[in-house]
């Protein structure tokens, strides 16, 4: 493979940042067909704005959704869990990414964690 193939497959992710090679799209077997993943989790990617993520980050949302789906009726009378669904920062929620994924849907008010891939600034 030439320096410019090697170029045209070589991406960032978009979610983190991470260098990373997606080659789903090129007739190669990409990297992350190594990382398993729950049914549960390859739903919820499909909610997402993201056509690929690194391998750190698939492994990240397996944990999330994973952790979404373990809480389901332990949550207090307001359905969270501090720690887990949000922690106070300055006297203020901040909502986390399991949260967001038991939430169901992208609020679009560009949340610090937001694990759709909604990026407030892009909208404007």
């Amino acid at each position: 493979m030439g320096s410019d193939e090697i170029q045209q497959l070589t991406a960032h992710c978009p979610r983190c940042g991470a260098d990373m090679v997606c080659s789903a799209g090129k007739g190669q077997r990409c990297a992350c067909a190594d990382i398993e993943l729950s049914s549960l989790t390859l739903a919820f990617l499909q909610k997402t704005s993201y056509s690929c993520l690194c391998n750190a980050c698939l492994r990240q949302y397996e944990a999330w959704v994973g952790e979404a789906a373990k809480n389901v009726g332990t949550a207090n009378a307001d359905g969270l869990l501090e720690g887990i669904h949000y922690y106070i920062e300055d006297g203020k929620w901040v909502f986390t990414p399991v949260y967001h994924i038991e939430r169901g849907h992208c609020c679009q008010s560009g949340c610090r964690h937001c694990p759709y891939g909604y990026d407030s600034k892009q909208q404007q």
